[in-house]
């Protein structure tokens, strides 16, 4: 007689898989219905090997949803069927405002749907896109999408192939926006080129507090420009030009001095002061952001 024995190895990766099937169905249940406990969705992890279908599941519960704020799928390939799905979810959901997208192999099919998702999303504060193959192309239709977008504070494009190009794209389009506060290109090969754009759009822009250009490829020739155009921006906080090696250390503490300001530090205190001013006394409520 022959018998057949299954590893205890295999037995419980078949109970790993049910448990975690179960577990994420009730998840999408919870989504739902609403339940108050549901905050995340966070693909990520063994999550992010979930059937697609499950995927797909959540992210319809979710077009109706009003409680779930963040949503994460981080470190495995979208399919375009996926990013249709959330480019759909973004234009009807009005709750979720913290969407992570990183490492996910995003190409310029992906970015040309989630552009224009984001044309007429008004939720979303936080995209994260680092680590995608985004190039110049991505970097394009994210511009397109910021040139209409009104919400948008935090955009994060750490390491995603973006050059020269991309960056002017950026640059032109923010000299329209007003309202992103936070840009992030650090780790990608922008060079001087693209730093003299950012730099002209640093003249104009009066939304933007934080521009991370570090590990960016420049040299004086494009960072001279920036740090000039902080002689004429007192909105910006912090410029980070760090691990440029071209870059001497006089540079940067001339620039940390700009920085520094008393004119830029008042003017940022005033604005604090009568951001607090105008905040209703009770009732706030700043849970996850």
């Amino acid at each position: 007689q022959v018998q057949t024995h299954t590893s205890p190895s295999m037995a419980q990766a078949e109970c790993i898989d049910d448990v975690f099937l179960v577990a994420w169905q009730n998840l999408v249940q919870k989504a739902r219905t609403n339940h108050a406990s549901l905050k995340t969705v966070l693909f990520q992890g063994q999550a992010v090997h979930a059937p697609e279908s499950l995927k797909l599941q959540m992210l319809d519960a979710l077009k109706s949803n009003t409680i779930v704020t963040h949503l994460r799928f981080v470190g495995a390939p979208l399919s375009l069927t996926i990013i249709k799905a959330i480019s759909g979810l973004l234009q009807v959901n009005t709750t979720l405002t913290n969407l992570n997208l990183g490492v996910s192999e995003l190409g310029k099919e992906s970015m040309q749907l989630l552009s224009g998702a984001l044309k007429g999303n008004t939720s979303i504060k936080t995209l994260v896109l680092a680590g995608n193959p985004l190039g110049n192309e991505g970097a394009i239709a994210i511009a397109e999408a910021l040139q209409i977008n009104t919400t948008l504070l935090n955009l994060i494009l750490s390491k995603t192939g973006i050059e020269a190009a991309g960056a002017t794209a950026l640059a032109e389009a923010l000299k329209i926006n007003t309202t992103l506060t936070d840009l992030r290109l650090n780790f990608n090969a922008i060079g001087d080129e693209g730093a003299c754009a950012l730099a002209d759009m640093l003249r104009v822009n009066p939304s933007l507090r934080e521009l991370d250009l570090s590990t960016c490829n420049l040299t004086l020739k494009g960072a001279l420009p920036l740090q000039d155009a902080l002689t004429q921006n007192l909105f910006i906080q912090d410029l980070n030009l760090r691990f440029n090696v071209s870059l001497p250390r006089d540079f940067h503490a001339a620039t940390a001095a700009l920085l520094a300001d008393p004119a830029r530090e008042a003017y940022h205190a005033e604005a604090a002061a009568a951001d607090t001013d105008t905040k209703p006394a009770i009732g706030i409520a700043l849970a996850d952001d």
